[in-house]
């Protein structure tokens, strides 16, 4: 009888330990409230907060995408995935002007394999 309980709590605990480990099925974070950038809420600092409490280093474009949600725009080339997501952006209506003004992009970076390696902030 004492077996089945204490095989019962080893089970509750490796789940615990396993579930931590991944993002949230539905993250929902706020950085996903800001989807054109315009707002002023996603930062260099925010996306390095996410990526820290989420864990995401080395983690799947799915995973990954639990937090960040969907990219503006996918880059794909023979040895890496860049996901790119608009910030600091000049907009007018809550529409993005990129076009006509400077452009901010999170770019993170994916290797072959569908692991997160790292991000560059970049405006020009």
């Amino acid at each position: 009888m004492c077996t089945g309980r204490l095989f019962i709590l080893i089970f509750i605990a490796i789940g615990s330990i396993t579930s931590c480990k991944n993002p949230a099925k539905k993250a929902n974070t706020i950085w996903q409230t800001d989807k054109l950038g315009c707002k002023g809420i996603r930062s260099d600092s925010l996306a390095y907060k996410l990526i820290k409490d989420y864990d995401l280093k080395g983690k799947s474009i799915k995973d990954f995408k639990v937090v960040f949600g969907e990219p503006n725009k996918v880059i794909q080339s023979q040895n890496r995935i860049i996901l790119e997501y608009y910030y600091n952006a000049i907009c007018d209506s809550n529409v993005t002007l990129i076009e006509r003004g400077d452009k901010c992009y999170a770019d993170f970076y994916f290797d072959i394999f569908d692991h997160f390696k790292f991000v560059d902030f970049v405006c020009e």
